[in-house]
């Protein structure tokens, strides 16, 4: 499972880069897109093995796996509702893998709050 971590937290570093990079390379700003970015990269970074050890870590894991999301339906809703032309199309070969691996980080670590949960009632 900590492999499949790793590889989770990978994807989500390199897409949140690469679009933030896009930005910069395009001259292209957008809201949704830098949230996306910038939410990506630090979800990447807080999640981390040494970083796990207590809920507030779990609570911040899970605050900016929702911002990726946030960003990533934002950007999906801008770019569909925008009238389209030929030979342009959603990367969702790029967002696919990322949303995947942004819902499993947010799923490992909602399991690490739920059981720290039964754990302090128990006691």
């Amino acid at each position: 499972m900590q492999s499949l971590r790793s590889i989770a937290r990978l994807i989500v570093f390199l897409v949140g880069f690469s679009f933030l990079f896009g930005q910069l390379f395009n001259g292209y700003f957008s809201i949704a897109v830098s949230l996306l970015g910038g939410g990506a990269m630090f979800l990447g970074f807080a999640t981390r093995e040494s970083k796990l050890q207590n809920r507030e870590s779990s609570r911040t894991v899970l605050l900016l796996g929702l911002i990726c999301l946030v960003g990533a339906a934002y950007d999906i809703f801008a770019y569909y509702s925008e009238p389209p032309f030929s030979g342009n199309y959603y990367p969702w070969v790029l967002i696919g893998p990322f949303l995947a691996s942004v819902l499993f980080l947010i799923f490992q670590f909602s399991g690490w709050m739920a059981g720290d949960r039964i754990n302090q009632e128990q006691r």
